[in-house]
């Protein structure tokens, strides 16, 4: 008959009993900053090895497990006995994790095979053509819209098959124009953005229409920018590698960027490759890197001003809408104002315009197509990668030979 008592007097009992006191920085909190921060809490029993359990662990504290992640061998778990009140004990559990923005970071297995690539030839052969030392043109090689990981126009495979085709119909141009008489002294390499499909944040559905994982689809952009160098630094004396930032290369939240613009995967991946190809200076010592922390690149190319951007800040294709961004640009005296060939991305199709008085090139994608976009509006367009010379020796237009290649065997 006292079972019914029993219960409250119990709750009464732990009620006031005086609070736990916990030791010293364990005291549950979270503290978050640009470079990462910390997370304090207490640990259920049997969760600490469950990666779930942590996901959960971040989105309770009101942050994005897919912008966020727990820095790894960073736990710390710590146990004591607590008193309650009445005499009782109880055992108390909890963690402490650092954690940190989701970055396009590699694992240890992708580094090494980065650094295997690198490392695959010892000795970098000496140019023997004189057009290679000779002042000249620059054979201008721009990559964009990749969006490995996109299973339309056959995924990814046929995109790296495509990718790699083109590539190679790069260097036979380079050495075609040599041998009609063009003087090539320098290679432009540029990432024009959006090499990578991302796996969610830019349309609907996108997490059940990629195939591959986002550490897959950045690994296989890696090998595809080394592929790239492997072609061409053997060629030419001075090898230029540039970058872009593209949308799809941002970290989101909620459809819309979530971090800084220089935190993208366009540009990480160049920053990876440039890391390994640090550890052979024999053969990549002369390759020359310029990643933008901006949305516009604008480099000197053999004596005329040439400029990048993916154009996704802009308001919209056509020659129109980007001569008004580019005269905006001009009026607020930015970097790019005195370019005299502008680069742009982004909506997949080719542009070439030149009633500007200055040269616009709006490349085209090289990835499957978009059976959404043709199915709303009819439109399509073949996937290329546009290459030309650059220089001052090009005449007034600053440039020449420009050519489409739609990597097809």
């Amino acid at each position: 008959m006292f079972a019914g008592l029993l219960v409250p007097l119990a709750d009464d009992l732990v009620a006031t009993a005086p609070a736990p006191k916990l030791p010293e920085g364990w005291s549950p909190s979270m503290s978050y900053g640009a470079d990462g921060g910390e997370l304090v809490g207490k640990l259920p029993d049997g969760m600490e090895t469950d990666p779930a359990f942590w996901r959960l662990v971040i989105s309770d504290w009101g942050l994005d497990p897919n912008l966020t992640e727990i820095v790894p061998d960073s736990v710390q778990i710590r146990a004591w006995d607590m008193s309650v009140g009445g005499g009782a004990t109880i055992r108390a559990r909890y963690y402490k994790a650092r954690i940190r923005p989701i970055r396009c970071s590699m694992s240890v297995e992708d580094t090494r095979e980065l650094t295997r690539l690198a490392l695959r030839n010892k000795y970098r052969k000496c140019p023997t053509n004189p057009l290679i030392l000779t002042s000249g043109a620059s054979f201008v090689v721009n990559l964009s819209d990749f969006q490995i990981g996109k299973f339309e126009g056959g995924g990814t495979l046929a995109s790296v098959e495509r990718i790699t085709t083109a590539l190679r119909q790069a260097q036979a141009r380079l050495k075609e124009l040599r041998k009609i008489g063009r003087h090539i002294s320098s290679v432009h390499i540029i990432g024009c953005g959006d090499l990578a499909e991302q796996c969610w944040g830019h349309y609907p559905s996108q997490q059940f229409t990629v195939d591959r994982t986002r550490r897959e689809q950045l690994q296989i952009v890696r090998e595809l920018i080394m592929l790239t160098l492997d072609l061409f630094v053997d060629l030419t004396g001075r090898v230029v590698v540039g970058a872009v930032p593209g949308n799809h290369g941002e970290n989101r939240l909620n459809g819309k960027a979530a971090t800084t613009i220089a935190d993208n995967d366009d540009l990480a991946v160049f920053d990876q490759v440039r890391e390994a190809c640090a550890q052979n200076p024999v053969r990549y010592g002369h390759v020359e890197w310029h990643i933008s922390d901006g949305l516009v690149l604008t480099l000197d190319v053999e004596g005329v001003k040439v400029a990048w951007t993916h154009m996704h800040q802009g308001r919209g294709g056509g020659e129109r809408n980007i001569a008004e961004w580019w005269r905006g640009q001009v009026m607020g005296n930015r970097p790019i104002s005195d370019a005299q060939i502008l680069n742009t991305a982004h909506f997949h199709h080719f542009l070439c315009s030149e009633s500007t008085g200055r040269t616009i090139i709006q490349v085209p994608a090289m990835d499957g197509g978009s059976g959404w976009w043709s199915d709303k509006t009819g439109q399509a367009s073949p996937a290329g990668m546009v290459t030309y010379l650059a220089g001052s020796v090009c005449g007034a237009r600053g440039w020449s030979d420009l050519a489409i290649l739609e990597g097809v065997s």
